[in-house]
């Protein structure tokens, strides 16, 4: 119902007892609160409810009351806190008086917030209706409080978070973001397309060489075809970031973004650190395979010599000299071992070690390896027990070094066990398990925390401290395993003894066992 049909319909109200009766039934029903000025600003019309929603009871206002007496009792009940009554009452008479419609809200107590909204009529006075909007503010303020919660936890984690819609209109954005990319806040408007960003970005060069709308452009098409999960390194802002893409149920994009600048400089510093070790591991390899055949061409001559006058072929030696000669090729035989030693694991580091092929009988080669060690294990009291099978498939792979693996491991269980003991050697062999070399000792073992040491070259435990050898044996069979893709493992507790056992893969037996 327009004003002025409001203000002639209640003017009636004597002439027409009946449709002014109506009139106030309805204003009396309705949830706003509605009342009528005239054009002296007095009250000529008001519902209960109006009353209520104002702040005041039944009785506080009554027709004829003037907007600056009402205006007065509001104050009296602290309505507008503080404020001049005087300053206040100006304002509602003018807000009253005036053109255009206005609207403000009122807080009238008990937490209830009223909305006011004036509207004026042609030739004088106004209408004002009264809404309760406690509940909306009250959503409000929730919707608020949780919009900042997200705010406070998206600008709280490390991620930076962008969400626009499939236009680029902006939709969140989280201050890490800023943070960053090193971008001006004021470019970022919720509800806005997110061109500008863009257009900055391109221009500071974010986005490569060219011309900064056409980049931006491209950047604008590439953001709108993402259609799945997407991964991408990119510059920003002298920093380096990645940055997942990922579209949820409403097809918004999603972006995370993270600086991981420090990251790369940590990963760039570890390849070069790499990058030096192998260096100096390759100069040392070299350095040490030209040292031992260096050393060896020399020392097999000493070996030689010593050899012949052993032999008398330089005329009798006394007991004297022939026990120095003794030494002599004892100690030139153990030198030369370990230089050997030496070579085949600079040989096999380099990569210039190849594996040489052949066919053989591996119980024939256990029981040949076994001579190398029978003799120190009588000296010691060592029992030596041999578990091999009746029979066993022929395997294919480089004698030599499936000779020197065997031999390693039997030297280091009669070496480490002490006086009395026992070692043993056992072998099986299947397509499935493969081939398996397994020797144990009863002697003196080591932690499980000592096994990764023992089997690194020139390393020795904390058991093998003054014991002979270079540290190599170990790790040279390791290595030689690797070479035939197979692999060494060691179990062993403190004084218990350890087992060594060599996995060779099955597609090695060159036939099965009928």
């Amino acid at each position: 119902m327009k004003n002025q049909d409001l203000k002639s319909k209640i003017n009636k109200v004597p002439e027409s007892q009946d449709e002014g009766a109506i009139l106030r039934r309805v204003l009396e029903n309705v949830s706003d609160g509605v009342c009528l000025l005239d054009e002296n600003l007095c009250y000529q019309l008001f519902n209960a409810r109006f009353v209520e929603l104002i702040g005041l009871e039944q009785g506080d206002i009554r027709i004829g009351d003037s907007v600056d007496d009402v205006t007065r009792k509001l104050a009296s009940r602290g309505i507008y806190g503080d404020r001049d009554v005087d300053e206040v009452s100006r304002e509602r008479i003018a807000a009253f008086t005036a053109d255009t419609t206005s609207e403000w809200e009122l807080n009238t107590g008990g937490g209830r917030t009223t909305r006011v909204r004036c509207n004026p009529i042609a030739d004088g006075g106004a209408t004002i209706t009264l809404s309760d909007i406690t509940a909306r503010k009250t959503a409000e303020a929730a919707f608020h409080l949780k919009e900042h919660q997200l705010h406070q936890a998206l600008d709280n984690i490390e991620g930076a978070v962008l969400m626009y819609d499939a236009d680029l209109m902006l939709q969140v954005y989280s201050k890490r973001y800023l943070e960053i990319g090193d971008l001006p806040e004021d470019l970022f408007v919720i509800g806005q397309s997110i061109m500008p960003v863009l257009q900055f970005r391109a221009e500071r060069g974010d986005y490569g060489e060219g011309d900064p709308v056409e980049l931006a452009a491209e950047r604008a098409d590439f953001l709108k075809n993402i259609d799945q999960d997407y991964y991408h390194e990119q510059p920003m802002s002298g920093r380096i970031c990645e940055v997942y893409w990922t579209r949820d149920s409403e097809n918004n994009l999603v972006s995370v973004t993270n600086d991981i600048t420090e990251r790369k400089i940590t990963e760039m510093l570890l390849k070069m650190a790499k990058d030096e070790a192998y260096a100096a591991s390759i100069a040392k390899t070299d350095f040490l395979a030209n040292m031992s055949h260096e050393l060896r061409t020399p020392l097999n001559a000493v070996i030689g010599f010593s050899e012949a006058l052993k032999a008398g072929i330089a005329g009798p030696l006394n007991d004297k000299q022939s026990g120095y000669v003794s030494d002599i090729h004892v100690s030139g035989e153990h030198l030369l071992s370990l230089i050997s030693d030496v070579l085949d694991l600079a040989r096999i580091e380099s990569g210039k070690h190849k594996i040489e092929e052949s066919q053989f009988d591996l119980v024939e080669v256990i029981n040949n390896t076994l001579t190398f060690v029978r003799e120190r294990a009588q000296k010691s009291g060592t029992e030596l027990i041999v578990d091999l099978p009746d029979e066993l498939p022929m395997i294919r792979a480089d004698l030599r070094l499936i000779k020197q693996m065997i031999v390693n491991l039997l030297s280091n269980a009669v070496k480490f066990t002490p006086d009395g003991g026992r070692v043993s050697v056992s072998v099986s062999a299947s397509t499935l398990q493969g081939i398996v070399i397994s020797v144990t000792d009863t002697g003196i073992g080591m932690g499980a925390d000592e096994i990764p040491k023992a089997l690194s070259p020139f390393e020795r435990t904390k058991s093998g401290q003054g014991k002979e050898g270079t540290g190599l044996g170990l790790s040279l069979v390791k290595n030689m395993c690797e070479m035939h893709g197979g692999s060494l493992s060691l179990s062993s507790k403190p004084g218990r003894g350890t087992t060594a056992t060599i996995t060779l893969p099955g597609t090695r037996i060159v036939h099965s066992i009928h």
